[in-house]
Order: structure tokens, then sequence, then C-alpha cells
């Protein structure tokens, strides 16, 4: 037990350092898009409202699913 705790100790530290680089992108987006939609231009406006609708309208298994099995296709 003892000689797989630096093992278990680095991929908790990797986890941390995921999961703060997820909640400072989650952020950035979410005011790029707040800002978008609080825009008086429409041409600005209605790309962020679709995108709010369809986020708002999908279930969250079919989110990530597309995360999980749509993102390593794409690179």
């Amino acid at each position: 037990m003892r000689e797989i705790i630096p093992d278990l100790a680095r991929g908790a530290l990797t986890t941390i350092k995921a999961a703060f680089l997820a909640e400072v992108i989650a952020v950035a987006a979410g005011l790029l898009i707040a800002t978008l939609r609080m825009s008086k231009r429409v041409i600005v406006r209605l790309p962020a409202i679709l995108y709010i609708d369809v986020v708002r309208g999908l279930p969250l298994i079919v989110l990530v699913s597309l995360v999980a099995f749509g993102l390593p296709t794409i690179g």
C-alpha cells in the first residue's frame, strides 16, 4: 500500500489542477456568453440566445455523451 501513495498523490494533484482549469474556462465562457446575451445588437445577441436555449433544453446525459464521445473524434 505504501508504494502506491506517491502515485495517488500525483493523481490527486492532477485532478485538482484539471478541476481548477475547467472552472476557470467555464467562468470565462459563461461571462462571455452572458456579455453577448446582454448586447443590444441582435446579430451579437442571437447566437448567445441560441446556445443558451440549446444547452438548457438538452438533458445532462446527452451533453455528457456529446463531450465524452464527440471531443475525442475532433482531436
